[in-house]
């Protein structure tokens, strides 16, 4: 079992950034698929979502504050999260229950869906604001849902990316910068990505995410805008079974807030993965230094 933690590290001598844009790219495409092989992790959950709720002429503006946390265990298999098993308790003074899906930010789930099914957090005369399974839904009565944080990531083509990399001796590693623009123009709004490769090394062990300002989103009659959305993941590499180095996950927050004909939402999900163990059947590997902490 590897408890995972932090270090620093020195900067490796005659390391040429500029013509290794290509490798950085894709240490920064494996840190997004997951971690190769197979693991079993366990740890905490944090949740806290708000919403708003604005007066009508027969009613008042309203807030719900929602505050919940606890322990996960789960599962991931090269990148495919199986199980994501969690139970989730309102702070002290609360006595209310909500269920909120929690959706890591790294691999992708199975087909049967990884983490608990969709809970209600608004819902008004016309138009209800959903935590689901995939991110945060925004629907209106009798319509489909539209997933609006997968609209924004699927609305990212890695072809029109800009890039560079430089040495950053805050995070003694290899910093690439990536702007996806989210449309056609000179002007597009875009994501930007930030990847840390420790000392230029085989794996990528921090990302950060920071989305525009506002972006809107939406086809039909309901459009929404998310606004101030980012993520950020820390992992520390480890030396799987087969002798792999491969970043496990240690720290992913993701926050943004959300609006949709008047309505409200901020959200602010945060797991901290305490432990992992490689799944039965391979045998355990080793430690090397870990990745930098998390901000």
């Amino acid at each position: 079992m590897f408890f995972l933690s932090t270090a620093l590290a020195a900067r490796p001598p005659g390391l040429d950034v500029d013509a290794s844009l290509a490798t950085w790219e894709e240490r920064a495409k494996q840190l997004l698929a997951g971690p190769a092989g197979c693991w079993n992790l366990t740890g905490t959950v944090e949740l806290n979502a708000s919403g708003y709720v604005p007066a009508t002429r027969w009613t008042r503006p309203d807030r719900n504050d929602h505050h919940l946390s606890g322990p996960f265990t789960a599962r991931i298999e090269d990148g495919t999260w199986t199980t994501f098993d969690y139970v989730l308790t309102p702070s002290e003074g609360t006595d209310e229950t909500l269920e909120i899906p929690v959706w890591p930010l790294l691999g992708r789930a199975a087909a049967e869906g990884a983490g608990k099914t969709e809970a209600e957090v608004i819902e008004g005369e016309s138009i209800s604001l959903s935590f689901g399974s995939g991110g945060t839904s925004v629907s209106s009565q009798g319509g489909e849902a539209a997933n609006t944080m997968h609209r924004v990531l699927e609305a990212v083509d890695p072809s029109t990316a800009t890039a560079y990399a430089q040495w950053d001796d805050k995070v003694d590693g290899v910093a690439l910068y990536q702007d996806f623009p989210l449309s056609d123009g000179a002007r597009s709004d875009v994501i930007t990505m930030k990847t840390v490769i420790p000392q230029g090394g085989p794996a990528a062990t921090a990302l950060d995410v920071t989305f525009p300002g506002r972006v809107k989103v939406g086809d039909g009659p309901v459009r929404a805008t998310i606004f101030d959305a980012q993520g950020h993941v820390r992992t520390q590499l480890v030396t799987g079974p087969d002798g792999r180095q491969t970043a496990i996950p240690t720290l992913e927050s993701l926050s943004f807030g959300l609006g949709a004909l008047g309505f409200t939402v901020g959200y602010e999900q945060r797991i901290r993965y305490q432990a992992a163990t490689p799944c039965a059947g391979a045998s355990p590997g080793t430690a090397p230094p870990p990745a930098p902490p998390a901000p």
